[in-house]
């Protein structure tokens, strides 16, 4: 035992699988564990979560994208990240492949109602399938033949700008996980979620639709489609016009170009508010020497080709609601102007912030509910 300096012997031992997906991959070699496992905080220990996948590229009928043409998620699993403790729950026990797995290994699985609520709580719908699923998504949402087999209303993914310099690099606008209230609901929901435009050159960078898949154990792994107007006159931006915008933004091109490789560009959200959309892209400044990158602006947008900045979001968000009509008339029932309201949305979004970090779900909700109103 070279860690505690006393010579090996009999009980001495030696771990050579230590993370989850080498374990995995040696306990269930038939399963595929997603790229990107995180950790949970439940039941009074650490751990580390994966989902695991069961896949084919001999499904009949079906089309190939990557290496599979059919993906599901039908095990979770989880790892004690002190003990090394390790249980694969089998969240969908009627997917047929993970049916036949676990009558040739039956003492390997345990039953998905055997989770502890605090590990279901943070069970995440994996980015993996989601990337498959989506992908399918570009071509398959399409149910007329004619369109379908001309390509017409086939989507792409959007594209973004992210990381450092004066235009960042161009990327494919990852999925993310994001809280999000879906039109015609009214729960907030954490979710999965990933943009398309219209793949046809042509038809326009316009938002096309967007795809949601639910965590929430309630309804975990359902999936959303929003499909947005095909041929409106005025169609919402999508990500790549939101990012030409920023570029073209004559007061924000000079600044970025004035502090050019100190500019490194963050995530561009993108959260349905009301019957629009809202665009939040923080930019920082990585100056050599400093330890850490600093936040200097924050713009935002409805998606409107407008795009708005300020050193913080609370006042960003006040300049792109203050634009249209700065000094509006009140919401019928209360003596607040705009400035009033946004000051108390952020107010109200900090205490929910709070509530919700330490536990308080009722007050979290109360929160919520004040924040949504303010904000409507």
């Amino acid at each position: 035992n070279a860690t505690s300096g006393r010579p090996a012997d009999a009980e001495s031992q030696v771990l050579l699988y230590r993370d989850v997906n080498a374990r995995l991959a040696e306990l269930a070699p038939f399963l595929t564990a997603d790229d990107d496992p995180y950790f949970a905080a439940a039941e009074g220990s650490l751990w580390v979560m994966v989902p695991a996948y069961v896949a084919t590229d001999r499904y009949p009928y079906a089309a190939r994208f990557g290496s599979a043409n059919y993906v599901r998620q039908p095990v979770m699993a989880a790892m004690d990240a002190y003990s090394g403790e390790k249980r694969l729950y089998v969240v969908d026990p009627d997917e047929p492949m993970i049916r036949t797995w676990r009558a040739v290994y039956p003492e390997l699985f345990t039953d998905g109602d055997e989770m502890p609520a605090g590990l279901r709580a943070h069970m995440r719908y994996g980015e993996d399938l989601f990337d498959f699923q989506s992908t399918a998504l570009g071509r398959f949402h399409v149910d007329d033949t004619d369109a379908f087999f001309n390509g017409d209303e086939a989507w792409a993914i959007t594209q973004e700008a992210y990381g450092p310099g004066v235009e960042g690099d161009r990327i494919v606008s990852p999925a993310r996980y994001t809280f999000a209230v879906l039109p015609g609901q009214e729960e907030e929901r954490f979710l999965a979620v990933r943009n398309y435009k219209p793949r046809t050159v042509g038809r326009g960078i316009g938002f096309a639709g967007w795809l949601a898949a639910s965590n929430d154990p309630a309804d975990f792994g359902r999936l959303t489609v929003l499909e947005f107007p095909r041929n409106s006159e005025d169609p919402v931006d999508s990500l790549d016009t939101f990012t030409s915008n920023v570029a073209r933004d004559p007061q924000l091109s000079e600044e970025i170009g004035v502090r050019r490789d100190q500019v490194l560009r963050g995530n561009t959200n993108v959260v349905p508010i009301g019957d629009g959309l809202l665009f939040v892209l923080p930019l920082y400044l990585d100056a050599p020497g400093d330890s850490l990158p600093t936040l200097w602006q924050v713009i935002v947008s409805f998606g409107d080709q407008r795009v708005f900045s300020a050193p913080t979001f609370e006042r960003a968000l006040a300049r792109a609601l203050g634009s249209a009509d700065a000094r509006r008339p009140a919401t019928p029932g209360t003596s607040a102007d705009l400035p009033t309201l946004v000051q108390r949305a952020s107010t109200e979004f900090e205490a929910y912030r709070r509530a919700f970090g330490r536990g308080d779900d009722a007050e979290a909700l109360r929160r919520l509910r004040a924040f949504r109103q303010a904000l409507a």
